[in-house]
């Protein structure tokens, strides 16, 4: 009797919009969030400091642009290379700090794929010039390529420690929200209250 194989593989446009799909733009943005604030707690334990103080995220948003910049430690290239951009965790991945909030695995590629379609990731540690890079992602051409990686590019990060995203080529109904008032507001109060425990610590 003939056998034959049935190809399932999913398409990455077909992926990027399930992934998407039940996700709000406010939640986008707090799974961002909560990556900064999840290297910033595993940051001051390693500095045995019991506070989150000098620690901040900044978010900037708009018609055109999202970007959201910290100094809350950076990602390791391991972290990066290994995990950070895998979609979904790995069975050997690193147990997060035991207050880690973030979504690793998903938040972050969740989040930028909804937000819009050019995307730039810098990140660095600060441990050695090799630990900077970054990531420029035009969702349209990683679509249409059949790999899945991401590629990594080594920068001078120039004293800086952290990590920055900027988003730009925001999705129609992106820039719709950002440039609404009554969005942003609700953004700032909701930040301010499902965050008031990190802020009553230090971060900004």
């Amino acid at each position: 009797m003939a056998q034959w194989m049935a190809k399932a593989d999913p398409t990455k446009d077909f992926f990027i919009d399930m992934i998407t799909r039940d996700i709000g733009l406010d939640e986008c943005i707090f799974d961002l969030l909560d990556n900064s604030i999840d290297g910033a707690s595993r940051h001051s334990k390693q500095d045995k400091r019991e506070n989150l103080a000098g620690y901040f995220a900044d978010i900037l948003l708009g018609e055109t642009d999202f970007e959201i910049k910290d100094n809350c430690g950076g990602m390791s290239l391991i972290d990066a290379k290994d995990y950070a951009f895998h979609f979904g965790r790995r069975s050997d991945a690193p147990k997060d700090a035991e207050n880690s909030i973030g979504l690793y695995g998903i938040g972050m590629k969740r989040a930028i794929f909804k937000i819009g379609k050019k995307i730039k990731i810098r990140s660095a540690t600060g441990a050695a010039p090799e630990e900077a890079f970054e990531a420029d992602i035009d969702v349209a051409a990683w679509a249409a390529k059949k790999e899945w990686e991401f590629q990594l590019d080594q920068i001078d990060p120039k004293g800086f420690v952290g990590t920055e995203i900027s988003v730009k080529e925001l999705r129609k109904a992106t820039s719709s929200e950002f440039s609404d008032q009554i969005f942003v507001n609700k953004l700032r109060k909701d930040v301010g209250k499902y965050y008031s425990f990190f802020c009553s610590k230090g971060l900004k």
